[in-house]
């Protein structure tokens, strides 16, 4: 709670100098016998109650970040970029998040799986290819998924997972065809097809256009942002198994969805997706759709924004990893909360949606000190102000966008 009030600050700092809370912290943080994988589980398992009553398609979106710390703690975590020794050094932390499909907006975290690098291996990817599926980074994919299908059951049959081009494999394609698992990945290799001479990027760009349609393009690095006119063609085709997996793997049924853009401006980088999904594209609406869907995977990337450096986990200073690691699971929930309200603040919803009663009337007496409790819940956008306001935001005509760090400091 204490956190939530302030995440951007310390553990002490958040405590406000109250000596009893600032000891119960630590006790909780230090404790050998509080396990993160626990806490994290409380969090998932809370998420999956939550959506019990929904009854649209849900996506589960999922990517990976790194945690890099640069103090004391280091020597404890692995390698993660280039160098085993001179180079940052931290977790790795694949996360799958769930979002409503008819609204878009976020459901919580179910999942997250964390590692390290051993630096005695490191850089050493060109030995890749002799080692296991199951003993790779890229597994992360499927055994993430593993766990998601187990807290939900049956409601797996609602599940849609969205991803990017990493999870483009084989082995997890198959994984989803063999439980009858629904997905939208985006391809990052042109397969070859069973029953077709040409390539898959070739043989869907020879069919007939469905139609189109506008993408926005994110202002990105240098990029500019911008709105790209795109093109969609889809296909139904069966993949041949990659060379060495033909007698493991049968071919694989799977649409493929072609967003171009074929006209971009002069010294822009055309826009181009091609989608591979479960999900039947025989008609424009259904191709938007998909092409809908795929936008919304964004959101576990600005999760991770929000987690790192909204919450300032990027400057926590705990000295030992597994106090670190509880720390930092721990606001990964309280990430997702913000990042909640940020969606729903554009819409007519009360603040009841996600503030319990007596947290939105305590923040109507804060921020309008002279006035009565309304008989109502007011809207979510008024929540989403009065905190901003609280954490230094100032409403002008040029500055209407609130930052994470007024926000999260609200």
């Amino acid at each position: 709670a204490q956190l939530a009030r302030e995440p951007e600050l310390s553990v002490n700092a958040a405590c406000s100098g109250d000596y009893s809370l600032q000891e119960g912290a630590y006790r909780l943080l230090e404790n050998r016998q509080v396990a993160s994988e626990a806490i994290a589980e409380g969090g998932f398992n809370a998420t999956v109650s939550q959506l019990e009553a929904c009854d649209d398609d849900l996506l589960l979106v999922m990517d990976t970040t790194s945690l890099p710390f640069p103090h004391r703690v280091r020597a404890e975590l692995g390698p993660i970029g280039r160098s085993a020794r001179g180079g940052p050094r931290g977790w790795l932390v694949h996360s799958s998040l769930m979002l409503n499909s008819s609204t878009g907006f976020t459901a919580g975290l179910v999942d997250q799986e964390w590692w390290m690098r051993d630096a005695t291996t490191h850089g050493k990817n060109k030995q890749r290819r002799k080692r296991e599926y199951t003993d790779k980074e890229s597994f992360k994919w499927e055994s993430s998924l593993t766990r998601v299908s187990q807290r939900f059951g049956e409601k797996m049959s609602r599940v849609i997972t969205v991803c990017d081009r990493e999870a483009d494999l084989y082995e997890f394609l198959m994984y989803n065809q063999r439980h009858h698992y629904r997905y939208v990945v985006r391809a990052c290799y042109d397969r070859a097809l069973s029953n077709e001479d040409v390539r898959m990027f070739e043989h869907v760009r020879l069919q007939a256009a469905l139609g189109q349609t506008e993408v926005m393009v994110q202002q990105r690095g240098g990029r500019i942002g911008r709105c790209a006119t795109v093109t969609l063609r889809s296909a139904k085709v069966t993949l041949r198994p990659p060379r060495g997996k033909r007698q493991e793997y049968d071919p694989l049924p799977v649409w493929v969805l072609l967003i171009e853009e074929e006209t971009p401006p002069s010294g822009s980088k055309p826009l181009l997706w091609i989608l591979l999904t479960t999900e039947p594209l025989d008609s424009l609406a259904a191709a938007l759709q998909i092409q809908h869907y795929y936008t919304l995977r964004w959101r576990v990337e600005e999760f991770h924004k929000a987690w790192k450096t909204g919450c300032g986990l990027d400057k926590t200073r705990m000295h030992y990893c597994d106090n670190l690691q509880r720390l930092a699971q721990i606001l990964a929930f309280i990430a997702i909360r913000l990042l909640q309200m940020r969606e729903w603040k554009d819409t007519e919803a009360n603040c009841e949606q996600l503030f319990k009663p007596e947290e939105w009337k305590i923040l109507w007496l804060s921020d309008n000190k002279n006035s009565d409790l309304p008989t109502k819940p007011p809207p979510m956008k008024w929540a989403y102000y009065a905190l901003a306001k609280m954490g230094g935001w100032i409403d002008t005509k040029r500055n209407k966008r609130v930052g994470w760090g007024a926000l999260w400091k609200g």
